[in-house]
């Protein structure tokens, strides 16, 4: 069985409003706009058809300039991570997409959303899939967003993933593909994700990023 993020969200398709429709299609043309950029391709249409997205592409790009001097070759876009995960007798295989830059001694997740810059659960899983899908430690994995939104300016978020959240998340994942299979787990009582502070306001630089195989 394959789980995507979009099957762990709480939330059912009857639940969306025109509102939300409007926030994707946004949150759509925005991750677009900022991919054809980086990939050196026309962005004009998208920009002048959409104002907002404009602005937001410009802020990303006053936020971390150097993102858009890597070379296609360092910034792996959309690379799909997954793994398994067994819950009573169904092996379940969870799947993300991120953008990845993979350094001799660690790995950096790269996104850009409009979203609250805070940690969430979807950061967390993307994490664990990652950290479990490369085989790497938690400490050389860390998660950067730059996040957008119409109410606050844009930010930078930088996770640091490490061994306690790493299991917790885990711990979290298996409970929550358990009540989609609708399968018993071993826990007592689904464990949360608690909304503690993983950030680190250092500036980073993708300068001099060596090409990894992986």
């Amino acid at each position: 069985m394959l789980i995507t993020l979009n099957d762990l969200n709480s939330k059912s398709e009857t639940e969306y409003t025109t509102k939300d429709n409007n926030q994707y299609e946004q949150q759509f043309q925005f991750q677009l706009a900022v991919k054809q950029l980086l990939l050196k391709l026309p962005v004009e249409p998208i920009l002048e058809s959409y104002p907002q997205v404009k602005n937001w592409v410009e802020k990303i790009q006053q936020l971390l300039p150097s993102l858009f001097t890597i070379s296609a070759e360092k910034l792996h876009l959309d690379t799909a991570f997954s793994q398994s995960i067994n819950v009573g007798e169904t092996n379940a295989c969870l799947q993300i997409s991120t953008n990845a830059i993979f350094k001799r001694k660690s790995t950096i997740l790269i996104e850009w959303a409009i979203r609250k810059p805070t940690v969430n659960w979807a950061d967390k899983t993307k994490l664990w899939v990652a950290c479990e899908y490369l085989s790497i430690p938690p400490e050389s994995l860390k998660l950067v967003v730059l996040a957008v939104n119409s109410e606050l300016p844009a930010k930078s978020l930088i996770i640091r993933w490490n061994e306690g959240e790493h299991k917790t998340t885990g711990n979290w994942l298996k409970n929550k593909v358990a009540s989609l299979m609708n399968e018993p787990t071993n826990e007592t009582a689904p464990i949360l994700i608690p909304d503690i502070d993983l950030t680190d306001n250092r500036r980073l630089t993708f300068s001099e990023i060596p090409e990894v195989a992986i």
